[in-house]
Formats: C-alpha cells, structure tokens, sequence
C-alpha cells in the first residue's frame, strides 16, 4: 500500500481532506469532510489519520505501508511496536506487515490545546461529560464532536443518512444549550476499509480526530466497559479501548478511555442525576419511525429503560421513551438476560441487580424454558419418527 500526502478540496460550505492511497494495484481516495471554519486547522503536514484508518486494510491485503511524507514518531513507535502485533493476535488473517514512512517527525501541532469527546447522547457519552464538568484548563470538555464515519451504516443509504440526520441535529441542540462547539465530521472510512464499523470502530473514529491535531490535544473516548474487563477481541474494539486507544496518540493528541472507572449500570446512575439527559438521553438507533427519540424496544433501549426504573428514575426520561411500548417488551428481554447473563460484564451486572432487588420473576423464567423444552420435545419427537 502506498499512501500519498494529505491535500484540501473546497467544496462550498465544506472542506474536505482528502488522501490518495494505492492498494492491490488500484487507487482510491480517504476521505474527511468538516464545516468549511475548521480548514486551516486540518494537519495536512502528516499522514497520521490515514494511517490509523487504513491500517487494517493493508494488513488484510498482506502489505506493507509505504507513506509518501512524514508521519509521527510516536504513533510509527506504537503502531510498528505493538498495535500491528495486538490486531494479527486478534485476527491472525490480519498479517504482520511493516510501515516505511518517508520521514518521521516530532512535531507538536497544537495551536489550541483543547479537550473534546464525542456527542452521542448515549449513556456513556453523557456520564463522560457529566464527570468532566469540575476540571478545568487542559482537561475541560471545550468543544463536541460528532461523526458520520460508519456508526450509521455505510455506502451512503437512506435509512443510514435518516438516522445521522437525526443525531446530528440533537447533537447540534445539545451543543448550543451548552453554548459549546460542535464538529461535524464525515468520512468514507468505513467504504474504503470494508470491515464492519463495530470491529474497528475505535480506529475509524479517532483516525477522524488525527486530523485535527492542531486544535484537539485531549481527546474523551467513552469506553464501553469498566478497567477490570478487557479481551483482546476482533469482535469490538469496545473489548480492548482502554490499551487500544492510547497506541494512537502523537506527540499532540492524548487519548482517554473516559468513564473506564465505572460499569455501565453506576454511569446510568450518575447519568439519571444529569438533567440535560432528560431531554436528550438517546440510547437507540432504530427509533427512525418512533414517535419518540427511542424506540423504546431494542436491547439498548430495555436494558437503559430496566436500570433506571432500578434506580427510581425512570419516569423522569418521559419525554425520550414511550413507557407504553416499554412494559411490553421488559418481561422478555428480562428473559433473554437470565439466560445471557454470562454474555458480557453489562449483562451481568444488570442481572445481580435485579435479582439483589427480587425484580426477577417466575414468568421471566418461563418465558425463555418453556420454548426450550418444546424445541426438544419436538425434536426428538422427529428422531423417533
């Protein structure tokens, strides 16, 4: 693989940061698009967010990484030393491939030195700034961002731009309630890698904040688990965050696996005490026809709707559940935890909780056993015939 340095195309009220790479004899362009303001805050001096987001890419197709100019020091350090090393473990089909970068630099971009953290309005997006809200200077949250690399679908799809569309503009209210800046960023990194965002999207995402280095020196990455779990997974990269994403700094940008002291049920805990979350909690992205902000019936939905009604704060996120849709799905998904409880530290923890407080009852038992049993019976049923 080959990757050529970064260059700036204006396209009207945007910027896009574009990098030519070449791959299995074919070329193609990385992309990321920002508000037309951030343009001259945009590294164009390095190839670092290039490489972060193609580097799975090259070690799938077993090739090298040439790169036509500089990159950091730092990250050509880790990278080479421990991450390419880290994803073949993972993924053994991911090969060991090495990366021969025309020049590397210390450079220290910054012009700002800001803090910033991505704006889902998810639980752990929301405990992130709510357990921000004391520090100040370098570690203050000074400005959102919000992305569109991926976490929506990919290849552009109608149902995939209805829910960006949707999260961005919430993102967008939350931000100006807040009186904080808030940058839109696109990418076709997903369309270019062809691996599902979920396996990789640790790298996709912070490969879009390498290319604000220059404004961006902290960087909050909600962490989906707490300290005490980690698998070195080629599932999610939720599974290995806390190691993952500090193999991804410069001598610029630092990252943090931010609420990784909490488990998801005392983040919710700390969340339902953040009014702000009231309005804005958004846990889902199936809710494209829901009359509220959350569907209300997926897993995600359930599981934050049963931790708040544990920690007696359900009715007061009236406004982004439809309670209604809610009773009608707990005592199944309650079923489905019983018997997933060993799935992941979430489940788990969940579990304990309603079993320490009697919210289990026979009938969530039965819900899952009794089609269990039927499933047998029949089936040998059909072996004796």
């Amino acid at each position: 693989m080959i990757i050529y340095p970064p260059k700036i195309i204006v396209n009207v009220n945007k910027c896009v940061l574009e990098t030519v790479f070449e791959t299995q004899g074919r070329q193609d362009v990385l992309w990321y698009k920002f508000p037309l303001e951030y343009k001259e805050l945009l590294v164009l001096e390095q190839s670092d967010a290039a490489l972060v987001g193609l580097l799975v890419l090259a070690m799938k197709n077993n090739e090298d990484i040439h790169i036509k100019g500089a990159i950091s020091s730092k990250l050509y350090y880790t990278i080479s030393s421990y991450l390419i090393r880290a994803i073949h473990i993972s993924n053994p089909t991911y090969h060991l491939i090495t990366i021969y970068p025309e020049s590397l630099s210390e450079k220290v971009f910054n012009i700002r030195k800001i803090a910033a953290t991505g704006i889902s309005c998810g639980i752990d997006s929301f405990a992130t700034i709510a357990t921000h809200e004391e520090f100040e200077d370098a570690y203050q949250i000074k400005y959102f961002t919000y992305f569109n690399a991926g976490s929506h679908g990919v290849f552009g799809g109608a149902i995939a731009n209805k829910i960006y569309e949707k999260g961005i503009a919430k993102a967008k209210a939350y931000a100006a309630l807040n009186n904080i800046p808030l940058i839109s960023i696109e990418s076709n990194v997903v369309d270019v890698v062809g691996i599902n965002f979920q396996k990789l999207h640790s790298l996709y995402h912070l490969s879009c904040v390498l290319t604000l280095q220059k404004i961006i020196s902290v960087y909050y990455y909600s962490s989906a688990f707490r300290l005490d779990y980690y698998k070195l997974s080629d599932n999610d990269t939720s599974d290995w965050d806390i190691v993952l994403i500090r193999l991804l700094e410069t001598e610029s940008v630092n990252f943090y696996s931010s609420v990784s002291q909490f488990t998801r049920f005392e983040r919710t805990a700390l969340v339902s005490n953040y009014k702000p979350s009231y309005e804005f909690l958004d846990v889902c992205t199936a809710a494209q026809n829901s009359k509220k902000i959350n569907c209300s019936k997926c897993e995600k939905c359930l599981r934050t709707q049963v931790s708040l009604e544990l920690l007696g704060k359900l009715n007061e996120y009236g406004a982004v559940f439809d309670f209604e849709v809610y009773k009608i799905h707990k005592d199944q998904f309650i079923s489905k935890l019983i018997f997933e409880k060993n799935k992941n530290q979430i489940n788990l923890e969940l579990y304990l909780k309603l079993k320490a407080a009697n919210q289990i009852k026979l009938k969530q038992y039965l819900l899952n056993v009794l089609p269990f049993f039927c499933k047998r019976i029949y089936n040998l049923k059909k072996w004796f015939r």
